[in-house]
């Protein structure tokens, strides 16, 4: 069985970077955010762009951010989730980084469902911490990773909607 798992956990990882290899083209369109577009937020005009954190700065505001058990009850058995809340800023510069993984002009060539999965696995890095009870067919429990989370959030929507929300509840206000 451990072999089994150490497969599915491979395939997982696999299935992750064809995805995000699969995104480095398309036509030019920004996705959504939790509030605005991707490009408004990670991008915003530059004489209301605060200036970006500095990395001591990023894990201090990371460590003082709200954090929360809350539980999907979308899947058998339900899901938990140990969640942590954000600031604009600290969206913007982790999306930031991500993007100049990417590149500027892929990310801008992706098409809106591409730009989508890059926003899963920012959300999925950024937002969650832990999980409790999500399981391989098999019944074994999967360790927690932000790839593994990245999956299920892009295989149900729902899933991915709920933790939006519940990272918007318990985040400090997105305003200046």
């Amino acid at each position: 069985m451990p072999l089994v798992e150490a497969l599915a956990a491979i395939l997982g990882i696999i299935v992750a970077v064809l995805t995000i290899i699969r995104s480095l083209s398309g036509p030019k369109t920004a996705g959504k955010t939790i509030e605005g577009t991707f490009d408004e937020v990670v991008n915003p005009p530059r004489e209301t762009a605060p200036p970006p954190l500095s990395r001591a700065e990023f894990e201090r505001q990371a460590a003082s951010m709200p954090v929360e058990w809350v539980t999907y009850d979308g899947m058998t058995p339900p899901l938990k989730l140990k969640i942590r809340g954000t600031t604009e800023a600290m969206y913007r510069q982790f999306a930031r980084k991500h993007i100049n993984a990417i590149g500027e002009e892929a990310f801008n060539r992706m098409t809106p469902e591409r730009q989508r999965d890059v926003l899963r696995a920012i959300n999925a890095e950024l937002y969650v911490l832990d999980w409790e009870g999500a399981c391989y067919a098999n019944g074994n429990a999967i360790p927690f990773s932000a790839p593994s989370l990245e999956l299920m959030l892009q295989r149900d929507p729902d899933l991915d909607a709920f933790l939006n929300g519940q990272v918007k509840r318990i985040s400090p206000s997105w305003t200046d």
